[in-house]
């Protein structure tokens, strides 16, 4: 009886050692990786920004009450050229107060407040965006923030450019392959990504605006889309 005890116990360890053995050798399967890109340039049809209206007064309630009044006089000047179509609203409200040194008492003391008011706009008048940003700088915007342009329908363009990397990484892969003289049998991991490059922030300070009877001057370019794939292919000899 101690015997079989013994023998059950030998053979338990050994199926308990061979087992990671086994799933070891299987991840370790042979395998050939293959990256690939692909870009386009799109004309965009989407185009953002944020008119900032910044008030400052010693008093509290009349910075905010000054602000108040021209936040909503930008407001309603963007609104008329949106008609119906895009989207506008206020992204952030801020109340600052600010601070000078002293030095004769050696501290900081309170010299009034900031106000910050920022109107959102979107909008697909990509023609008109000049117009946008002249009108907000008349009415009482003295920042604009963040101009951008982008495309609304990205997963159409990044199916055809992933689709296409696809094919890249896959004939990469198949003349490495065929060089080694090996066989590709499958795929074991593949990793994608496909967005477009970040735009520098675009900003507007008060001097910066043309004439008043005249339209920024905006170009709008194109927006470059880039998709990439990797692919780790299964191979045999």
């Amino acid at each position: 009886m101690f015997k079989r005890l013994i023998y059950s116990v030998i053979f338990f360890s050994a199926v308990f050692l061979i087992l990671p053995s086994a799933a070891i050798a299987e991840d370790d399967s042979s395998t050939i990786t293959s990256t690939a890109m692909a870009s386009t340039e799109v004309e965009p049809d989407t185009a953002s920004f944020s008119a900032a209206v910044v008030t400052e007064n010693k008093n509290l309630d009349r910075a905010i009450e000054e602000n108040n009044k021209k936040s909503q006089k930008v407001y309603d000047s963007l609104k008329g050229l949106l008609g119906d179509k895009g989207k506008i609203k206020t992204s952030s409200f801020r109340v600052s107060p600010m601070y000078e040194y002293n030095k004769a008492v050696r501290k900081n003391e309170l010299r009034g407040y900031r106000v910050s008011n920022q109107i959102f706009v979107e909008t697909k008048k990509l023609d008109k965006i000049g117009a946008f940003l002249q009108t907000a700088t008349e009415n009482g915007s003295n920042r604009i923030n963040d101009l951008s342009f982008t495309v609304e329908n990205q997963e159409k363009y990044c199916s055809e450019l992933l689709e296409k990397a696809a094919v890249k990484a896959r004939k990469k892969a198949e003349a490495v392959a065929k060089a080694l003289g090996v066989k590709i049998t499958g795929i074991k991991r593949v990793h994608s990504s496909c967005n477009k490059p970040p735009m520098p922030p675009i900003a507007f300070g008060a001097g910066l605006m043309a004439e008043k009877s005249a339209d920024i001057p905006i170009e709008t370019g194109d927006v470059n889309m880039n998709a990439s794939i990797t692919i780790d292919f299964l191979i045999e000899n």
